[in-house]
């Protein structure tokens, strides 16, 4: 498994610092999160709508979950250097799959922001739903 890991953080030009300041990131964000607020387009979407999403990152994988069904999979590469931190998933399912959606994200204990653009388009540069964006917020499960 952590040759796995270190495999699949090891990309070109980034140093050792900066491999183990990607694992050190990788193991704040692994686990369950659940959806608590949601925007997409400048809409707020309804708490109904998004009520039993969840949101499960284990090593380099995140799975989209919609009232216990599997809806999406992708594969994850964080860069947590930069400012603000970046999470791309590049699509494992779905009409977009095989695709890269970059996305900007921050951590501030059990909570995470994560502001996702849709595949093939520019990444986001502030947290916000404008242009074909995502903005989640999560609770991590304890």
């Amino acid at each position: 498994m952590l040759f796995l890991t270190l495999f699949l953080f090891f990309l070109p030009g980034i140093g050792s610092g900066q491999l183990i300041q990607n694992l050190a990131e990788l193991r704040n964000i692994e686990g369950t999160w659940t959806l608590i607020a949601a925007e997409f387009n400048e809409r707020t979407i309804p708490e109904k709508e998004i009520a039993g999403t969840k949101l499960v990152i284990s090593a380099d994988k995140i799975v989209f979950v919609e009232n216990g069904k599997k809806e999406l999979t992708g594969r994850i590469v964080l860069r947590p250097d930069q400012s603000p931190k970046w999470l791309d998933v590049r699509v494992g399912s779905g009409v977009n799959e095989g695709q890269w959606s970059l996305g900007i994200y921050q951590l501030k204990g059990d909570t995470m922001m994560l502001c996702q653009r849709a595949p093939m388009r520019a990444r986001p540069r502030e947290f916000s739903s404008k242009e074909m964006t995502s903005l989640l917020v999560l609770k991590k499960q304890k």
